[in-house]
């Protein structure tokens, strides 16, 4: 009798465990490796804004401290390459070259492989929004409201475009470049969202937010575009919604954020500076659900099928079940915190926290 009572309660707990092992599914901390650049420096509050970018067995970092390192997925690292200048937007990664801005205004393209400099161009102005590439050109945002085409493979200029002066009161920060049917698609301070012909850098359309906002207008998400119609958020207020052929505004909605929402099929999702997760229908606008994650701010959460990835300025980097809107696990004990979005590569989440250690989590 007290064999068969144990092995009932050993099948309940044996149960209850894989029941909780789906609900929760496992995560492991692979490696975890310091760039470097954790020491005591100017800000005392740094900030890692550029976020992790991979391609095949690589992973690669543009850093605060100035420069881009490349590691294998081991976490062994490959080659780093001082750029004189913080890497504030993310990298690029385009077959074998990888293009990084700085804040002292240049564009690098360095050789993926082996961290050499393919060519160097000179803006005179912070990049700060992550470039964006189209057959030969390379399109980069300024933190002045200018966009630049240069030729992908020699840096030369090609053409520039200006958005004019900031208004009195605005954001530090850009939008990064969106390439659309050849054109591409960025954000300005001004609240404007503008549409430039990709081979000659005319405007196609422009569209200024002028409705209800929060204390800004800028526009410093990075454009996401589906279907046939373009989202950005307005600094800490709005999530808009415009047709990307016209320009013409077709919703918007209020959220409080001020990083670009991540897309997939039916879900547009937007970490707020509240620290929740948002999901949105892209068609309409409506709210699908909402999850408290943290009590502060998320930043740009990525998105595989119904799956969820995230970051957020406490230390943690966790998952949300997209379809559910449920939260499935965080890991909370990353020091400094995060400024900047998650990369998945296979069953590797990767991230970069604000101290300058790249994380390697293992979700599968």
């Amino acid at each position: 009798m007290r064999r068969t009572s144990l092995a009932i309660l050993a099948f309940l707990l044996l149960g209850g465990a894989i029941a909780f092992a789906a609900e929760f599914p496992r995560y492991a901390i692979h490696w975890v490796r310091p760039l470097d650049f954790d020491r005591i420096m100017l800000p005392w509050n740094p900030v890692q804004r550029s976020a992790p970018v991979s391609g095949g067995d690589r992973i690669y970092v543009g850093t605060r401290e100035g420069t881009a390192f490349a590691y294998d997925l081991h976490g062994n690292r490959v080659w780093s390459r001082a750029l004189g200048g913080a890497v504030e937007a993310d990298a690029l990664l385009v077959g074998d070259t990888l293009y990084l801005g700085t804040v002292t205004g240049s564009v690098f393209a360095l050789d993926a492989q082996n961290g050499d400099v393919r060519w160097r161009y000179f803006t005179g102005h912070e990049v700060l929004g992550r470039p964006a590439a189209h057959e030969d050109r390379l399109f980069v945002t300024t933190g002045n409201n200018q966009v630049y085409a240069l030729d992908r493979n020699s840096g030369e200029w090609r053409w520039q475009y200006a958005r004019g002066d900031d208004p009195q009161l605005s954001i530090r920060g850009a939008a990064g470049a969106t390439v659309f049917e050849g054109d591409v698609l960025t954000g300005f301070s001004d609240g404007a969202v503008v549409r430039l012909d990709g081979a000659t850098g005319q405007v196609e359309w422009s569209q200024r937010w002028t409705g209800e906002a929060a204390r800004f207008t800028d526009i410093d998400s990075t454009p996401v575009i589906l279907g046939n119609r373009v989202y950005v958020v307005v600094y800490g207020s709005r999530l808009l919604c415009m047709d990307a052929a016209s320009g013409n505004m077709i919703w918007s909605e209020p959220v409080v954020s001020h990083e670009a929402p991540a897309v997939a099929g039916d879900r547009l999702v937007v970490g707020t500076l509240s620290g929740e997760l948002k999901a949105f229908d892209p068609a309409t606008g409506r709210n699908l659900w909402t999850v408290p994650v943290t009590r502060t701010w998320i930043n740009r959460p990525i998105m595989e099928g119904s799956r969820v990835f995230f970051t957020d300025a406490a230390g943690g980097v966790g998952e949300v079940d997209g379809r559910a809107g449920t939260l499935r696990w965080r890991y909370d004990r990353a020091v400094s915190g995060f400024s900047a979005a998650p990369e998945r590569r296979g069953a590797g989440l990767f991230a970069l926290t604000n101290l300058g250690s790249l994380y390697r989590i293992h979700v599968p």
